[in-house]
């Protein structure tokens, strides 16, 4: 086994009892679990049947499966899968269920959209964005369910970090849902595992029956486990606990799933006798990249104490890592494209980068959406693994094309914009046949105490005509926002009130109706407009389901692209209150968060490339820099408040610094220090 190194061999080797494999990024994991695999069979004469492995995806499974058969095409008894593909064939075979009682998820948008009708909930405006609420519902359903909380006091006290909603709201949807799915005898995705873990408590013989099946069992990503998938696992493995789990605690970036990176840590307390090996070397980046990575994670508290080395041997450069600042999210936007057209001239320093081979990583996917539509504008083509939602089918936009066609006499849209704002028109006359003359003929006739709404006519009539005087998309924007014309923003804050919308939708609103506001300003005439509008919709939907992904930009969250690789990364708006992404009324988990910057760093071979503001840079990016080992007995640093300084003693976790020209010596905290940037190196 000369091309495996020392850590790999031994896990290879490994065939009884209880093992934990670190598997940092890049270490060769997969290599690992499917060699072992070999190994067992080939060396250990383990029979193929008696070897399970699960994986969290469809694409893990096959991958591994697909890989094993190349190295041993006739030995097809294993069984390769996710968790709930294996459990949903178990409670296939002796729970009762078929296959026709798997809700679709179709299906459960439904439910969700009927209990939201009946809750008096906000779904958001457009198709894509009622539906990106849906699954935020849906999630928070399935960590209700993995959890298994029994009433609603238990969403607190067991501090489940919930999607945009309050734990009452949750609850209902999730006794509306529950309800539905058991009276129409339905299982979702949680219910295979719920259920399975049910059967095996209640029926021993069904339980040893696949104690002596599975034999031995493997577990890729085993940091992504939540409680009942794990609780599932141990029963399966007793007594042979020849469990074989592969994983990465710094990677768990799955807690809104209900992961809890808990459990890999806990893996020695379970098993006394367990052995804990380290994959140290990290084969996909480069050393620069590799020591920011190690710096960022070693803030982290609750993590196995490890230190990943990288194994490519090339010179470091400067342009290995960058730190970019910015004051403007225009700035922002225009050096990455400058990076991308190889026009920057320390990024260009690591040589010709393909688009095929850069990531664009984002913390969320509104901001995917965001530079999306900034990409549109330029000749760099792109793709998207986040389906993006058209901001042409927000009301916003349809509001505001309702008020272009009107002013050019077409009338059948004027039922849209009559009470927008507000004009006190009663919902009886607005109807899409009636036209302004109408509503005017109806009012100047009405009593006194109707006159107002008249007025109100009077002046959308010449807000109309107004509008068509100026003839331009570009100047018909301005004046629908001005104050001094129609005043639609105030419209629209009034909107946010009455529909009781969270920050974040008002936050959301407030994005979307700026990003149409620049896209309307940009044409001339109706005729540009129209072109833009079926472009920009043509790209979008392009971006997302082109399977042509050739030579062209990854855009994803960070999310998404945990187990992808690029030569490039770039990571966007590296900033406090977003990335660690922070929510009024709700607590950040700020380990997790750093765990997916040090996902989104590790995704990068050649070269990462972190933009923050200025003004609100996060602590990411100073913890990226700088690392204890950096400051030594000796050096010279600079204190934010006390000037010029040398380091005198490193110890525990404290820094202490002589200020001679204070003449004095004083102790700080280095994690404080660092992560608020009081002190630097000189």
């Amino acid at each position: 086994m000369g091309e495996f190194n020392e850590a790999q061999v031994a896990a290879i080797k490994h065939k009884k009892g209880p093992m934990l494999v670190l598997a940092g990024a890049g270490s060769g994991k997969t290599t690992v679990l499917t060699y072992r695999i070999k190994n067992l069979i080939m060396n250990r004469e383990v029979n193929p049947k008696n070897i399970l492995v699960l994986t969290f995806t469809k694409a893990a499974a096959k991958e591994m499966e697909e890989r094993f058969h190349g190295m041993m095409p006739k030995r097809n008894q294993v069984t390769f899968g996710t968790f709930h593909s294996v459990f949903l064939r178990i409670l296939v075979k002796h729970g009762g269920y078929s296959y026709k009682n798997i809700v679709s998820p179709r299906v459960q948008t439904d439910i969700i959209q009927r209990a939201a009708t009946e809750l008096d909930h906000y779904l958001g405006s457009g198709f894509q964005e009622c539906m990106d609420k849906t699954k935020e519902i849906i999630l928070n359903i399935e960590l209700i369910k993995n959890h298994r909380i029994k009433d609603v006091k238990e969403i607190s006290e067991k501090e489940l970090e919930l999607k945009n909603m309050s734990a009452d709201t949750a609850w209902q949807f999730y006794q509306y849902y529950q309800n539905y799915m058991q009276q129409k005898h339905m299982i979702d995705f949680t219910d295979m595992l719920l259920l399975t873990y049910n059967l095996f408590k209640e029926k021993s013989d069904v339980l040893d029956y696949y104690r002596d099946l599975y034999r031995y069992i493997m577990v890729d990503e085993y940091q992504d486990t939540n409680p009942i998938q794990n609780d599932i696992i141990m029963l399966l493995a007793e007594p042979r606990n020849n469990l074989f789990c592969v994983g990465d605690d710094d990677q768990s970036i799955y807690g809104f799933r209900g992961a809890e990176p808990s459990i890999m840590l806990q893996f020695p307390k379970e098993f006394e006798h367990a052995k804990v090996i380290q994959l140290p070397l990290n084969y996909r980046c480069k050393e620069n990249i590799v020591q920011a990575s190690n710096r960022l994670i070693s803030f982290n508290k609750n993590r196995y104490n490890k230190r990943i080395l990288a194994a490519r041997t090339e010179n470091p450069t400067d342009a290995d890592v960058i730190f970019h600042a910015y004051d403007k999210y225009s700035e922002e936007c225009n050096y990455v494209k400058n990076v991308l057209l190889g026009n920057d001239k320390q990024a260009a320093m690591i040589g010709n980068v393909p688009y095929g081979d850069t990531a664009c990583l984002f913390r969320t996917n509104r901001s995917v959406e965001k530079f999306a539509g900034k990409l549109i504008d330029s000749e760099i083509p792109f793709y998207s693994l986040e389906p993006l939602r058209n901001m042409l089918d927000h009301f916003v936009a349809k509001q505001i094309m309702a008020y272009f066609e009107v002013a050019m006499g077409n009338e059948k849209n004027l039922y849209e914009i009559v009470n927008r704002p507000v004009r006190y028109v009663e919902k009886r006359y607005v109807k899409p046949s009636t036209t302004l003359a109408q509503l005017k003929s109806i009012y100047a006739n009405a009593d006194s105490n109707k006159s107002y709404v008249y007025e109100n006519l009077l002046k959308l009539e010449e807000d109309l005509h107004i509008l068509k005087e100026l003839g331009t998309p570009s100047k018909m924007i301005q004046y629908i926002f001005s104050e001094e014309g129609i005043n639609y923003k105030k419209h629209l804050n009034n909107c946010s009130k009455i529909m009781h919308m969270t920050e974040e939708d008002i936050d959301d609103l407030k994005e979307t109706t700026n990003q149409l506001y620049i896209f309307f300003r940009k044409y001339d005439t109706m005729d540009n407009l129209k072109n833009g509008i079926e472009q920009y919709t043509r790209m979008i939907q392009d971006a997302y389901k082109n399977q042509d992904r050739v030579g062209k930009v990854a855009l994803t969250t960070i999310h998404s692209s945990k187990g992808l690789e690029y030569q490039r990364v770039i990571i966007f708006d590296v900033n406090e209150e977003n990335l660690p992404y922070r929510k009024v009324d709700e607590k950040t988990d700020i380990e997790e968060e750093r765990r997916l910057m040090y996902v989104a760093i590790t995704r990068a071979k050649d070269q990462v490339i972190i933009l923050y503001n200025n003004k609100n840079a996060s602590q990411f990016v100073s913890q990226s820099q700088l690392a204890k080992a950096d400051f030594k007995v000796g050096d010279m640093i600079l204190h934010k408040a006390f000037g010029k300084g040398r380091i005198v003693n490193t110890d525990s976790k404290y820094i202490q610094i002589e200020f001679p020209e204070k003449n004095r010596t004083m102790k700080f905290n280095f994690e404080y220090a660092i992560t608020k940037n009081i002190i630097k190196k000189l």
